[in-house]
Order: structure tokens, then C-alpha cells, then sequence
């Protein structure tokens, strides 16, 4: 679980997992990265035993199976492009932020039961080989600034 920096988000993450435990048969165990700007307490959720970890995702995205996040955070992006399968929170409330949009491997969930059915796949789709270019411009040369910048 991957903790957004907007506390409403995280809590509203945390509740649709909490609602979906009862429809998971798998045994599962969560484990929760809080965003520096808003730190969980694991014993509000007590019912997903949460375990915390404080590394940087990069030191600890190869030890878990899927990755679930708020719509808003680029931590999913960092968790995609590590190639693990990606699971969001959508807010019916609130538009659709996620640069992942259309991406394999990547799902959209609002409801308890469609995380618990997202969760209980055996294939999540592959985000392997992943081509970073479709995320990021990396050019040491910074020709789109200047192009700007001096017209």
C-alpha cells in the first residue's frame, strides 16, 4: 500500500481494503509505505495487520507482488515502471489524476469488491519492460526548456 501525501486519500485507500478483506480468500498480508506528509498508525486499521516499512520504494518494490495506490501519487509510477502490477483507488468523487491511464497491468478500482476480485487474480498483467520514455523526457541537453525559454 502505497500512502498519499493527502491524508483523505490514504484513509479512503486504507477503508476500501478494509471492506474488500472479507471477499479475499488468499491469505494476504499488507504492508503500507506512508507518505513522509502523512503517517499511518497501523492500529487504526487493525483488521489489516499492516506492517510498515520506511525505505525508499526503490530499496523495496522487488519484495512485493502488486502495489495498490491513490490516483494522485507518482509513487505508482515508480512502482509500474519497477514492474509490478498496479491497483487504484479511484474517488467517484474526484477526477482522475493517475498517469497510468490505459497502461497493462494497471487497474482502476472505487468499490471493496473490485480490489478484493483485483487482488485474488493469479495474473495481474505484466508491467515489465516497461519503456521509461513513455513517462519521462530525460535529455541532459534540455532542448524543449531552452526552445522556450529563449523564443
Amino acid at each position: 500500500v502505497l500512502g498519499d501525501f493527502f491524508p483523505s486519500n490514504t484513509k479512503k485507500m486504507l477503508r476500501l481494503l478494509e471492506g474488500a478483506i472479507p471477499h479475499i480468500s488468499n491469505p494476504t498480508t499488507y504492508t503500507l509505505t506512508s507518505h513522509p506528509g502523512f503517517i499511518v498508525n497501523p492500529e487504526d486499521y487493525p483488521s489489516l495487520s499492516l506492517k510498515m516499512v520506511t525505505n525508499s520504494l526503490s530499496e523495496i518494490l522487488h519484495e512485493f507482488d502488486v502495489a495498490y495506490s491513490a490516483n494522485v501519487t507518482s509513487a505508482s509510477v515508480e512502482a509500474c515502471l519497477a514492474g509490478l502490477p498496479v491497483v487504484v483507488m479511484l474517488d467517484e468523487k474526484d477526477l482522475n489524476f493517475s498517469p497510468l491511464l490505459g497502461e497493462p497491468g494497471v487497474h482502476f478500482v472505487s468499490e471493496s469488491k473490485e480490489l478484493a476480485e483485483v487482488l485474488q487474480r493469479e495474473d495481474h498483467g505484466s508491467t515489465l519492460d516497461r519503456d521509461h520514455k513513455a513517462f519521462f523526457f530525460l535529455d541532459s541537453e534540455l532542448s524543449r526548456w531552452k526552445k522556450l525559454l529563449l523564443q
